[in-house]
């Protein structure tokens, strides 16, 4: 199964995938601007184990949306987008933290400068992942790391 966690910078993806791997998923951090592969992405699809991804599909809709860019340049088309959003083999956790922009710009992050530009992320976010809901097209998990515990993560997943 691919598990993949999406949402803005600050809203505890990395923390979340790091512990999700103590609880023995595999977990898999590509920096920012990796190009995934169709193949590479089939493969852990079609694994017996269950694969935690810290960013992919949503992450590059949103930034393409809110850099007026072409989809053409995320790294899947949209037939493979449909693909791997399969609610049989995909679960996303979108993280969802109120105040993620505060604590990117604690912990140092440099790539979103104003609130605002987070802010107008949050929403293309919440946009995007609320047409996933809608259309039931993949299982969605709303994960605030002040709120909600790994083991509410876990259970989402499959019990583990």
């Amino acid at each position: 199964m691919l598990v993949i966690i999406e949402g803005p910078d600050g809203s505890g993806k990395t923390t979340l995938c790091k512990k999700l791997k103590e609880n023995g998923c595999i977990a898999l951090r590509r920096e920012r601007g990796y190009n995934w592969t169709i193949r590479e992405v089939y493969t852990i699809m079609m694994s017996d184990a269950v694969v935690v991804v810290d960013r992919m599909i949503l992450t590059q809709i949103v930034y393409r949306l809110y850099d007026g860019k072409s989809l053409d340049k995320c790294d899947f088309n949209w037939n493979q987008v449909c693909t791997i959003l399969n609610k049989r083999l995909t679960k996303i956790i979108y993280c969802c933290t109120p105040n993620a922009y505060e604590y990117s710009i604690a912990r140092g992050e440099e790539n979103i400068k104003y609130e605002y530009e987070a802010m107008e992320i949050q929403k293309l976010y919440n946009y995007v992942v609320r047409v996933l809901e809608l259309y039931e097209v993949v299982p969605v998990y709303y994960y605030d790391f002040e709120k909600q515990t790994v083991q509410d993560v876990l259970n989402f997943i499959g019990g583990k």
